[in-house]
């Protein structure tokens, strides 16, 4: 989609206004005026009406999910209800725990989350002041992007170097030391045993930064390549119009989820629990982003568990196949299936044929035109 740069045509305007009485202005750079696009109302409207149905397209909550959120047993529920009357509403947040402990091979979910990666690395902290290892200040980060969110926690980041894509375990092993906290990371690491070995050996713990959870989705999970902490978008994860953030994490890192969690009596009743001596404390103003709660779990129960695999199969497989580079993704991990990757491979190939016939033909073109002239 062109952006309002590339529309612009010279001369063309939204309003006429008249020129200030005032001397010419200018800017700390040196400037006299601002380079900005050129267009009429008319073509301002179009283009942000076909941004927003852009947007609609590209995050649009599936049908039966947005039903189910909207029914009135779940939209009517006040949070200061008692359990005692909204039992069915609380326990469809306890299924959705248990399914994202099956999902992500964690022990221990919160729902009521509001900070994400921030609130992933507030547990990491909390996690090593229960230890009274109070020196651990540093927190390894493999992108520039997490700089700032390492520095709202108040952890000091260091920027490891990367090789081809993958993290330089030279590097990392020279940064690692007994300082380290944690190091925060994604999905695509080759290397991601060699890694957890440094980072563990050093008795710091991995982070796992879930934006792209959708591209691994039951193929392998988050725990078993050696992550400790996990920040999971709810909303990218399960194609929501809305973002809600949870925290998954390892039991001995689980003592400070934040309040409220869900518990159950001996009859196997629902309540939120709102205090813990160990917990963070209170993140959100309730339960976290119900709605999107609900919606999650719609997700996930009409798909099921060969739905949900074979959504991230086809996601893998149009991400690379759209990708300028198509990098192979290979990984040490024995759970991740193999006939995905064949299929690529017969696209690329299929993919490099072409350009050459393509490259073939533009050299024939070339010299028909230069025999004629």
């Amino acid at each position: 989609m062109d952006t309002l740069f590339n529309k612009s045509q010279k001369g063309k305007r939204c309003a006429s206004i008249r020129p200030l009485r005032v001397g010419e202005w200018r800017y700390k750079n040196g400037r006299t005026k601002l380079d900005l696009p050129e267009l009429s109302e008319v073509d301002l409207a179009k283009h942000y009406y076909e941004l927003d149905s852009y947007k609609q397209q590209k995050e649009h909550t599936p049908l039966m999910s947005e039903t189910i959120s909207c029914l009135k047993g779940f939209k009517a529920v006040h949070p200061l209800q008692s359990e005692d009357s909204t039992q069915g509403y609380v326990q469809a947040f306890d299924m959705l725990t248990k399914l994202l402990i099956e999902i992500t091979g964690f022990e221990t979910i919160s729902l009521a989350s509001s900070f994400g990666c921030l609130e992933a690395l507030w547990l990491v902290d909390e996690f090593f002041k229960t230890r009274e290892d109070i020196n651990r200040r540093k927190v390894v980060v493999t992108d520039e992007s997490y700089k700032a969110v390492v520095e709202k926690s108040g952890f000091v980041p260091v920027v490891v170097n990367m090789d081809e894509g993958d993290i330089d375990l030279n590097n990392l092993a020279n940064i690692i030391d007994k300082e380290t906290a944690a190091i925060m990371m994604g999905n695509f690491e080759r290397d991601i045993e060699d890694v957890k070995k440094i980072v563990h050996g050093a008795g710091a713990l991995m982070v796992y930064e879930g934006a792209r959870l959708g591209e691994i989705m039951g193929i392998v999970r988050p725990f078993d390549m050696g992550f400790d902490v996990a920040c999971i978008d709810l909303g990218a994860l399960f194609k929501l119009e809305e973002s809600a953030f949870v925290i998954a994490c390892k039991k001995d890192v689980g003592a400070a989820i934040p309040v409220p969690f869900i518990v159950k009596d001996k009859k196997g009743n629902c309540f939120w629990q709102h205090d813990s001596k160990t917990s963070i404390g209170r993140t959100s103003p309730y339960y976290g982003n119900a709605a999107a709660i609900i919606k999650a779990l719609a997700y996930i129960l009409t798909l099921g568990g060969d739905g949900l695999k074979e959504t991230t199969q086809i996601e893998k497989l149009i991400n690379q196949t759209n990708s300028p580079t198509r990098p192979k993704v290979k990984t040490k991990i024995k759970k991740i299936e193999e006939p995905i990757e064949q299929e690529v491979q017969i696209i690329e190939e299929e993919i490099v044929h072409q350009e050459q016939e393509a490259a073939i033909y533009e050299q024939e073109t070339k010299e028909c035109q230069n025999n004629e002239g």
